[in-house]
């Protein structure tokens, strides 16, 4: 799990540097971006494993299904305000409609296998 958020965060942090060198922000507001970037993955990695208490996310129950709902409907607030916001368009409706549709199959099929 460590090396996916890692690998994760190193790729938001490389398109924010480029957005914040790009879009000319001063530097004393670009140091404040990064802080907050950086500082709120520990907060929420930390306070995931507070309410989670150290177990797995099957044994966590409701908090664990509540922080999967809000990760769920971030996922789905970017998909549909910001990319869509850039290009819109029926080939990115299909593509968007098709990927939502895999991740539920797949969900589907691990229920049942388990």
């Amino acid at each position: 799990m460590f090396g996916a958020v890692s690998a994760h965060k190193y790729i938001i942090a490389f398109c924010i540097g480029v957005e914040l060198l790009a879009s000319g922000t001063k530097r004393w507001l670009s140091l404040v971006y990064i802080f907050t970037f950086s500082f709120m993955s520990a907060l929420g990695i930390g306070v995931g494993i507070l309410l989670v208490g150290g177990a797995g996310a099957a044994d966590a129950g409701l908090y664990s299904v509540i922080l999967q709902g809000l990760a769920c409907g971030t996922l789905v607030y970017v998909v549909f305000f910001e990319v869509w916001k850039r290009s819109s368009g029926l080939l990115q409706f299909v593509c968007s409609l098709l990927g939502f549709a895999i991740m539920v199959t797949l969900e589907f099929i691990v229920e049942i296998a388990i």
